[in-house]
């Protein structure tokens, strides 16, 4: 099934311009960001919707081909993902046959997991369509130079997070959708 049509927005950056859906949040940071994270989302299903992958499946499954000696707790850690989160998504991988998983030698409790042919097959195809996604960001973003500034800025961002003890704050999971 195709995801719904959504409504392009444009944007004039000019001192006229209308503002954009949203009205008074478009100058809110915080908001701007959620709000382009669900774009990019709602395109990536555009691009992925057939392949039922979904981006922290596409991810592990990158992972996996990547650095295929990597266990769980660092793929976890990799995805950003709470260890019952990183379960299920192994769980929707394996009921597909993308993933296996196999005991670790020495470690009764702990499991490899590893990519079927079927999983690696699917990943190339997701590859490719992961390069004509990054090729239609890039268009958007404005060339290699505004992705190469966007990215710094995004990782400035990731590390305000990573560096202040969040121990006393009380997380909420990021990949919980939100409701309203």
């Amino acid at each position: 099934m195709a995801p719904p049509a959504v409504k392009k927005q444009t944007y004039d950056n000019g001192p006229e311009a209308a503002a954009p859906v949203g009205g008074v949040l478009n100058d809110i940071l915080g908001y701007k960001l959620r709000r382009a994270q669900l774009a990019t989302f709602e395109e990536f299903a555009r691009h992925f919707h057939d392949l039922e992958l979904r981006p922290a499946e596409l991810a592990l499954l990158l992972l996996l081909k990547r650095t295929p000696e990597a266990g769980q707790a660092e793929l976890t850690s990799l995805l950003v993902l709470k260890r019952a989160n990183f379960v299920a998504l192994v769980n929707r991988l394996a009921r597909r046959e993308l993933v296996e998983r196999s005991p670790v030698d020495g470690d009764r409790r702990a499991r490899k997991i590893t990519l079927t042919t079927k999983g690696l097959s699917l990943l190339e195809e997701g590859e490719k369509r992961q390069r004509a996604y990054e090729q239609q960001l890039l268009q958007i973003l404005g060339g290699n130079r505004a992705r190469a500034d966007f990215l710094t800025a995004l990782d400035r961002l990731i590390n305000l997070a990573e560096t202040r003890d969040c121990s006393s704050t009380p997380r909420r999971d990021v990949n919980q959708r939100t409701s309203g």
